[in-house]
């Protein structure tokens, strides 16, 4: 399926009275899927224990606010 029958697909599924900024929230929403999906293709995963460890280092040095994070490719 194309990106553009996708979008098309959802718009369809739509109530009647949606609006503009609700189409372009579920478009952007569609989108994020798409790209986490390559990226678990392409092997750009973390594991449940290294997130846990990342997030904890977060939390501790009071970095919540810069939530980036490096994934590596499985070993």
């Amino acid at each position: 399926m194309t990106d553009r029958e996708m979008v098309l697909e959802l718009v369809a599924k739509l109530p009647e009275d949606v609006t503009i900024r609700e189409i372009i929230e579920e478009i952007q929403f569609l989108a994020g899927l798409d790209a986490a999906l390559e990226g678990v293709k392409a092997g750009r995963v973390m594991s449940e224990n290294d997130l846990r460890h990342q997030m904890r280092q977060w939390l501790s040095s009071g970095s919540e606010g810069n939530l980036a994070f490096r994934v590596d490719k499985p070993r």
